[in-house]
């Protein structure tokens, strides 16, 4: 059922109803002036009471014009709310009106999406920053770990565990137990525990921040763990590389 159906379902609705108590006012109208009748027939039948049969009919006439008075307030009101409910209805079914709120829900439809659109760019945007600032984070704590092997390398103290190493293993890549053999470009490795995991446990990563080299390599001078011969084997330069702590030496510094 369509809105112009429905209006004028509404508007015979409320017709129908108005003329009902229009019906209803000339009813009882009727009924008084029967009464007024009968007073009249009272009066001339019986003149002495003509006091009370005067007091009656005045009574009976103000309840007439009382109930007279409601009946048009009643009427007035009913077709008051039919005109405005007609025009209301008028107004919604226009199809210059229909066709205002299908703008307006596309554009709201619109907006939201713009809304979404832009809320996602601003993650994204923010998830790149973080991730540059973990790739930077990493890269200078790369950085910082290359300085100190480098250096640590150099020192005398290295050379010496150098040999000790050498003298315990031979001078041929064990490969882990696997037997690559190579005698040349010989390089000593941390085996049980790596050189970064021991940068890491000891604290030189923190000294490395606040750029102490000095301090780092003093204290590494102490350090058990980093001239323990037992933790040291001997690997060909390849093999080493495929470590993972030297992967991580090697990560974008190559």
């Amino acid at each position: 059922m369509n809105n112009k159906l429905k209006l004028i379902i509404l508007v015979f609705v409320l017709v129908f109803q108005t003329s009902n108590l229009v019906i209803a006012q000339s009813q009882l109208d009727q009924q008084l002036k029967n009464v007024n009748e009968q007073i009249e027939d009272l009066r001339n039948q019986q003149p002495p009471r003509s006091n009370w049969s005067d007091s009656f009919s005045d009574d009976v006439q103000g309840e007439k014009k009382e109930n007279s008075s409601k009946t048009i307030g009643y009427i007035l009101a009913v077709l008051l709310i039919s005109f405005w409910t007609g025009s209301w209805l008028y107004s919604f079914t226009r199809p210059q009106n229909i066709e205002n709120r299908r703008k307006e829900k596309e554009r709201k439809q619109k907006e939201k999406i713009e809304k979404a659109e832009e809320a996602e760019k601003m993650r994204k945007i923010v998830q790149q920053i973080k991730q540059q600032e973990v790739q930077t984070k990493a890269e200078d704590e790369r950085e910082r770990y290359k300085k100190w092997r480098t250096e640590l390398q150099k020192m005398p103290k290295y050379e010496t565990w150098r040999q000790q190493v050498f003298s315990k293993c031979g001078r041929f890549c064990e490969r882990n137990g696997e037997g690559c053999l190579k005698t040349e470009k010989l390089e000593i490795h941390h085996s049980k525990k790596s050189l970064h995991l021991i940068y890491k446990e000891e604290g030189f990563d923190w000294i490395m921040v606040n750029k102490e080299l000095e301090n780092a390599l003093d204290k590494a001078i102490g350090s058990r763990q980093l001239w323990d011969v037992d933790n040291g084997s001997v690997l060909c330069h390849v093999c080493h590389e495929r470590q993972d702590s030297s992967q991580f030496f090697l990560e974008k510094n190559k």
